[in-house]
């Protein structure tokens, strides 16, 4: 079977039937399968800003880290129904469970009002989840996403500075996999895997500058399961 090299490092493999043997094989109109989800979203930082206080400003420097990661407890069953504009991905993927991180440190200049530099370290509680989900779905021809993960529960402390936040899962949703669709609804396919991945910068602006790195890696595996 040839192999597919799929750039910006998103990659899908697409079970072990050749693509001339899926034109021939019988297609149905929808489809179940068990899905099973992993994924790890990393988020490093380094940022410069201005802290007004007494009257005094100083310059602050900030780095840091963090990180989600979660998976599957266990297989949740979705449908896929084929429609005249594409796959349509139906049931939440849910029973995933992960941790979240995230630790800092701030280092102040020297100013009017504190003639030493001063270090303040930031470390968020430790965060877990067992119940978090998510949803499958179809953002253009050929290309899949993870959209609206949520969890139980509520992260109390991140360090990263507020311009970079949003939601800790915030690039997750922005990194697309590749699937050839015609694989969803060919009977002799038994297995699909599903990857996307992306590293990136992403320049602050605001009250603090600096920038963030971001690297996010995802799995979707897909077994088909007897019934439509």
């Amino acid at each position: 079977m040839p192999k597919a090299t799929v750039a910006c490092l998103l990659a899908a493999t697409l079970g072990a039937v050749p693509a001339a043997a899926v034109s021939a094989t019988p297609h149905a109109k929808t489809a179940r399968f068990g899905a099973i989800v992993s994924a790890t979203v990393k988020r490093a930082w380094i940022a410069r800003g201005t802290n007004l206080e007494n009257g005094c400003s100083t310059t602050e420097r900030s780095s840091g880290t963090e990180q989600l990661v979660f998976r599957s407890r266990h297989a949740i069953t979705v449908r896929v129904t084929r429609t005249s504009k594409g796959p349509v991905f139906s049931g939440v993927v849910g029973k995933l469970a992960g941790e979240f991180t995230s630790a800092g440190s701030t280092m102040r200049d020297p100013s009017d009002c504190s003639p030493s530099a001063q270090i303040a370290d930031c470390l968020g509680p430790g965060f877990s989840f067992e119940d978090g989900r998510l949803k499958l779905q179809r953002v253009a021809p050929g290309r899949l996403a993870l959209s609206g993960f949520k969890h139980e529960g509520e992260v109390t402390l991140r360090c990263i500075p507020a311009e970079a936040t949003g939601s800790e899962d915030a690039p997750l949703g922005a990194v697309t996999g590749s699937l050839d669709e015609r694989r969803l609804f060919a009977i002799a396919v038994r297995t699909l895997t599903v990857r996307g991945s992306v590293t990136r910068l992403v320049q602050l602006a605001g009250d603090a500058t600096g920038q963030v790195h971001e690297e996010v890696e995802w799995k979707l595996s897909l077994r088909r399961l007897p019934g439509r």
